[in-house]
């Protein structure tokens, strides 16, 4: 209960202080503050950005939402799990560089297909690499991807260069009210890995996390093979 009324606090100043800003350079442009064509797109973009940030918000809280209720629908198929990891870090390769982020994936010539929601499970790693983002304490950044194949499934592991977690905290950081240290946190609706832990389940895998003794937090995770 403790922690829900710290979550709910914490959320509300994440939406109150994008509106809050939102409202003031509305009202600069209205009063005439931003007198010049540069200076009103200058407000635009700032304005546009604030908006995405409360609409990615939202879209967390509905989406955790749907999962918690399980009123979300899933379309799983065959996936080749190497070749679906690379796809996405090619995606995401631009805008981890200029965060000065380096991804190494661990990848060889196999293929290994596992059952799975493309959408969902690019929502799992999408989660699981922006948290380490988000607390990164280093000048460069490295996220390192691996995955390793077992008999029925296969665990992917995604690893960082960052401040760990305390051992306290380990167990509870994919609790759905779980927001880290406020001393250290950044702005987001804490529901990150409260919502991959939510999808791995649905599709039958685990979900858990070790500090490494290199330093850094590993989050594991593991998916079903496809049979045959």
């Amino acid at each position: 209960e403790k922690m829900r009324e710290e979550w709910i606090n914490n959320l509300s100043h994440d939406l109150k202080t994008p509106i809050t800003s939102i409202l003031g350079y509305v009202e600069g442009i209205q009063d005439g503050v931003a007198s010049t064509a540069e200076k009103q797109k200058e407000y635009l973009a700032t304005v546009h950005s604030k908006a995405l940030y409360v609409n990615r918000l939202i879209e967390e809280l509905s989406l955790y939402s749907k999962l918690d209720v399980k009123k979300l629908p899933f379309h799983f198929e065959s996936v080749d799990i190497f070749a679906f990891i690379q796809d996405y870090l090619n995606d995401i390769n631009d805008e981890l560089s200029e965060k000065d982020v380096q991804v190494v994936f661990d990848k060889d010539e196999r293929h290994v297909t596992v059952c799975i929601d493309r959408i969902k499970i690019v929502r799992v790693v999408e989660n699981i690499i922006f948290n380490s983002v988000k607390y990164m304490n280093n000048e460069f950044g490295k996220i390192t991807i691996s995955i390793i194949e077992q008999e029925k499934k296969v665990k992917v592991s995604i690893s960082d260069n960052g401040p760990g977690v305390s051992e306290d905290e380990i167990s509870t950081i994919f609790n759905r009210f779980y927001r880290t240290d406020p001393s250290r946190s950044t702005a987001g609706s804490g529901l990150g890995l409260a919502i991959a832990s939510q999808i791995i389940k649905e599709h039958g895998g685990e979900i858990w996390a070790e500090n490494l003794s290199t330093g850094g937090l590993c989050v594991h995770f593991t998916l079903k093979k496809t049979k045959g």
